[in-house]
C-alpha cells in the first residue's frame, strides 16, 4: 500500500501540472480536456481504495493501463508534442516506475513513444520527421530510465526498511516469549522451594531475566538488585547482585528517604535521584546508578523487607518494567512467607525435640 500512496500522490502532482499548463495555454475550459476529468475521477477512486485498504484484482497492471490510455487520449487531443501538455506521458511513466521499477518505466515509455511518433506525422518532410521522432523517443526513454533508476533505489530502501521492521518485530516477539517462559520457570521454582536463601536468590534471578529477556544480549553490568530484609528494626542484605563486600554488610534503618516511604505507605516507589537519598546514597554499588525502584515485601501487617532494583539509565524503569517488578514482588512475598513459615516449623520441631531429650534425661 505504500507504493499505492506514492502513485496517488505523484498522480495528483502531475494532474496539477496539467491544469496549470492548460491554463497558461488558454485551453483549460476546452471540450477536449475531458480526459483530464477522467484522470481526476480515477485518482479519487484510487485514493478511496487506498484509504480503505482495498485493492483490485491485478491492481498495478490495471492502474498502469488506465493511466496510459487516459494520458494518451489527453495527449492526442491536445495536439501531442505541439500542444500545451506535451509532457503528459510523464504520468504513466511515473506510475510504471513506482509499480515495476526500471522495466515498468521503460515499457510504458516505449508504448507512449509510439503515440508521440504518430503525433509528429503532420506533413513534415521525411528527414525532419525522422529527426524529431528520434529526439522525442530518446527524450521519453531517457526520462523513463532516470525515473526507473530512482524508483529502484527508493523501492530497495523501502524493502530494507520493511525487512528491518519485520526482523525487529520478530526479535521483540522472541524476547517476549523468552520473558514469559523464563517468568513461568522461575516463578515455579520460586514457589516450589522452601529454602530461604534459594527463595531470595530466585527473586533476583527472576527480576533480571524478566527485565533483560534477550538470551543473546550481553550481561547488563549497570543492573543492580538486592533483597533487603528486616532483622530486628534494621534492614540487612538478604541477597544481592553486584553489591560490594562492604555493601553486603550494610545495615539500613529505613528511617528516611525512599525506604521509609515505601515501608510506611506499603506502595512501590521509583526515584531518579538515588545519589541524594539519605540511606541508599551510602551504598557504594548504587553510586553509579541514577534510578531505583523499590517494592515493599509485606503481607497484611507483616513487613519482611524491600526488593530493590537500580540502574544507571534514568529512563530504564518503563511502565512495562515496573509492572513486571510488581508481579515479581507479589510472588516474592508469597514465597518468602512460605519459606519463613517452613523455617519457623523446623525451628519449632527442633525445640520440641530438645524438650523431649531433656525430659527423657
Amino acid at each position: 500500500y505504500i507504493a499505492d500512496w506514492y502513485a496517488i500522490s505523484l498522480r495528483w502532482l502531475t494532474l496539477l501540472g496539467m491544469i496549470v499548463s492548460l491554463a497558461l495555454g488558454g485551453v483549460l475550459f476546452s471540450i477536449d480536456v475531458w480526459p483530464l476529468g477522467g484522470l481526476i475521477f480515477w485518482n479519487l477512486t484510487m485514493t478511496v481504495f487506498a484509504a480503505l485498504n482495498v485493492r483490485m484484482s491485478n491492481h498495478r497492471q490495471v492502474s498502469i493501463v488506465i493511466d496510459l490510455l487516459m494520458a494518451g487520449v489527453f495527449f492526442w487531443l491536445q495536439d501531442g508534442l505541439y500542444g500545451p501538455v506535451l509532457w503528459a506521458g510523464l504520468l504513466p511513466i511515473l506510475i510504471g516506475a513506482i509499480y515495476f521499477e526500471l522495466w515498468g518505466a521503460l515499457i510504458v515509455a516505449a508504448l507512449f513513444s509510439i503515440l508521440e511518433v504518430f503525433s509528429i506525422w503532420n506533413g513534415l518532410i521525411s528527414q525532419m520527421f525522422l529527426q524529431t521522432s528520434l529526439i522525442a523517443v530518446a527524450s521519453t526513454l531517457g526520462v523513463a530510465l532516470l525515473f526507473g533508476l530512482i524508483s529502484r533505489q527508493l523501492i530497495e530502501r523501502l524493502r530494507k526498511m520493511r525487512e528491518y521492521r519485520m526482523d525487529e518485530a520478530q526479535r521483540r516477539m522472541r524476547m517476549e516469549n523468552e520473558r514469559w517462559r523464563a517468568l513461568y520457570e522461575l516463578t515455579s521454582k520460586l514457589t516450589g522451594t522452601l529454602s530461604y536463601s534459594r527463595v531470595l536468590d530466585s527473586v533476583l534471578d527472576l527480576g533480571y531475566t524478566a527485565l533483560n529477556p534477550d538470551p543473546d544480549a550481553e550481561t547488563d553490568e549497570k543492573f543492580i538488585s538486592a533483597v533487603l530484609l528486616f532483622k530486628g528494626d534494621q534492614l540487612v542484605v538478604g541477597s544481592a547482585r553486584r553489591f560490594t563486600s562492604a555493601d553486603q554488610r550494610a545495615k539500613l534503618t529505613a528511617s528516611e528517604g525512599i525506604l521509609k516511604r515505601v515501608i510506611d505507605e506499603g506502595e512501590a516507589a521509583l526515584t531518579t535521584n538515588i545519589s541524594y537519598d539519605p540511606e541508599l546514597g551510602r551504598v557504594i554499588a548504587l553510586r553509579n546508578c541514577t534510578a531505583a525502584y523499590c517494592f515493599p515485601l509485606r503481607s497484611g501487617f507483616n513487613v519482611y523487607g524491600v526488593m530493590l532494583v537500580a540502574h544507571a539509565d534514568p529512563n530504564y524503569f518503563t511502565h512495562e518494567r515496573t509492572d513486571l517488578l510488581d508481579m515479581i514482588g507479589r510472588q516474592a512475598v508469597i514465597a518468602i512467607q512460605n519459606a519463613r513459615l517452613y523455617q519457623d516449623l523446623l525451628e519449632e520441631k527442633e525445640r520440641m525435640m530438645e524438650v523431649h531429650v531433656v525430659a527423657g534425661k
